[in-house]
């Protein structure tokens, strides 16, 4: 059923839980990716090491609305830019 719900999501956004617990939810983004979704995350430590750090859109808590906004907004182009770096 969760694949079944991955392959109808655009996006999936991904926040830490809270201030002082900034690890990446790979547990939770990487199914996502693996169906097609689309991940918008929160900035991790170190989030560079990740092997598909470039299939992710990264950025601030504070900016994650808007950049929510521009992604699906431009959701063909994002796709496109994303499967190119697979």
């Amino acid at each position: 059923r969760l694949q079944e719900l991955y392959q109808n999501t655009k996006v999936l956004i991904n926040i830490h839980q809270s201030p002082h617990q900034d690890t990446f939810e790979e547990i939770r983004c990487l199914p996502a990716l693996q169906n097609g979704v689309i991940v918008i995350s929160e900035k991790s430590p170190l989030n560079h090491l990740i092997p598909y750090n470039d299939l992710i859109i990264w950025c601030d808590y504070d900016n994650i609305i808007e950049k929510t906004k521009e992604v699906l907004e431009n959701y063909t182009e994002y796709t496109k830019k994303i499967l190119m770096n697979i």
